[in-house]
């Protein structure tokens, strides 16, 4: 995988959480650095208005420095200088072509806020793109090249995927570095099981359900903080509770990275007589020791800071906000996409998502709906009629412009009749003239706005 990050001036904007967009790239990409798994790899490229290579693409290991050389790349980013995503994405694709054959899966991933101003153009290089790319927007659909990354990423077999305006609750607050987990679910040929997000209070433990069956070969359970003060516990089928110590202790791999813990296991996982199927939950807890030093903190850095008073006011009110993404490497797989034959307003947006099990349809054996949330916020469900075997497909109007935000949910049961449940997150730009866009006209961020 390589990361193609955005670094123009744009990117030091504050957005409505009161981090900058470039605060939020920085703390979601290194949240997906830490979670790629050791002889998978990764490669940075950083762009203003002209590309900057930064780490090449290389494998991961523990004797290698590639991980570390990497998250010291993505932190070290500032913004300055304006924005040329055709250089950003050719240096990309350059640097997958020197390293990429060593690697099965392939992917660029495009992190970026705002209108390209600076040549070259999306739309003179894109057919010299031709590995799968994830373009991920940290912003509204009409303050980025929403219409030439569509096509990029359509075009490549990737995804587009649209923060829109972040927001102050947790689903919001987490919505970017939930968009990268699911670009590396995708990347590493991964689905997506559950997805869940919340505040912790010091008074009560949450439990998060998710479903695992006897198609699925390992999983990980990621859990993101904006506060590190909340243990994991697992829960099994059949009720056995694990700490994280327990579970390393049994062969998983628990480790504590930038604001996340994760846990990732092979199946069946040795607990008992061996958990595999069924019902499992994530358990989370509040250390109210680790807490009280957090807001301890807090409220020192809140004496000069009113951005971190209102941290503060938010934390003591509700506790630390989380977010859960469950993954499984299975046989069971999932693949959803969005295409629209128009970008106006009115336009038909087209859901199609097919289901296989060990490479042959699930038929007859599933139910698949579109959860949309609209621009202004209203969420509509949109059911999938299976057309074919193990194919599905729902049609959307776009009745408004802006940024329309689609989770694909697949249930059903195995040919053991074992329980699944699949996600995967889709994005759509609804543009006022997104049929017949304006060239990109070459400016500068000077007033911090591409």
């Amino acid at each position: 995988m390589v990361f193609a990050l955005d670094k123009s001036l744009s990117m030091a904007q504050p957005t409505s959480n009161g981090l900058s967009h470039m605060q939020m790239v920085r703390e979601a990409v290194t949240r997906g650095a830490e979670l790629i798994r050791d002889d998978s790899g990764a490669g940075v490229v950083t762009f203003d208005q002209e590309a900057h290579p930064e780490v090449k693409l290389s494998p991961f290991a523990p004797a290698l420095s590639q991980r570390a050389d990497v998250l010291a790349a993505v932190n070290a980013v500032e913004p300055g200088g304006d924005t040329s995503l055709g250089d950003g994405l050719v240096a990309a694709q350059q640097t997958m072509n020197a390293n990429g054959r060593a690697f099965t899966s392939r992917a660029l991933v495009v992190v970026t806020d705002g209108l390209e101003n600076q040549p070259k153009f999306l739309d003179e290089v894109g057919g010299t793109i031709t590995t799968r790319t994830f373009a991920v927007v940290a912003g509204a659909a009409n303050l980025v090249s929403a219409p030439a990354l569509t096509r990029l990423a359509n075009g490549t077999g990737g995804r587009l995927l649209l923060t829109d305006t972040p927001g102050t609750d947790a689903e919001g607050f987490f919505r970017l570095s939930t968009y990268i987990q699911h670009v590396l679910a995708s990347a590493a040929d991964e689905d997506v099981v559950a997805e869940a997000s919340g505040v912790v209070t010091p008074e009560e433990e949450v439990r998060v359900p998710f479903q695992l069956n006897e198609t699925d070969i390992e999983a990980t359970v990621i859990l993101s903080l904006d506060v590190p003060s909340v243990s994991l516990e697992l829960e099994t089928p059949a009720g056995r509770v694990l700490t994280e110590s327990e579970l390393t202790a049994l062969g998983a791999t628990v480790r504590r990275t930038t604001n996340m813990i994760f846990c990732r296991f092979r199946l069946p996982f040795p607990a008992g007589v061996g958990a595999h199927s069924g019902t499992w939950q994530v358990g989370l807890k509040a250390d109210e020791r680790v807490l009280r030093e957090e807001t301890a903190k807090l409220r020192t850095a809140a004496e000069g800071d009113p951005a971190r008073g209102a941290e503060l006011d938010r934390l003591t009110a509700h506790g630390p906000r989380y977010s859960i993404v469950v993954t499984a490497w299975s046989n069971l797989r999932l693949n959803s996409r969005v295409t629209q034959p128009s970008m106006e307003p009115g336009a038909t947006i087209r859901f199609d998502a097919v289901l296989a099990e060990f490479g042959r349809p699930v038929e007859g054996r599933a139910d698949v709906e579109a959860e949309v949330r609209r621009p202004d916020g209203v969420v509509v469900t949109v059911p999938l009629d299976e057309e074919v075997p193990g194919a599905f497909r729902g049609d959307l109007t776009a009745t408004m412009a802006g940024v329309w935000q689609a989770r694909i949910t697949a249930r059903g049961h195995t040919f053991g009749r074992t329980r699944f449940a699949r996600q995967q997150r889709l994005g759509v730009a609804v543009l006022v003239g997104g049929d017949h866009p304006p060239a990109p006209v070459v400016g500068t961020d000077v007033d911090g706005n591409d």
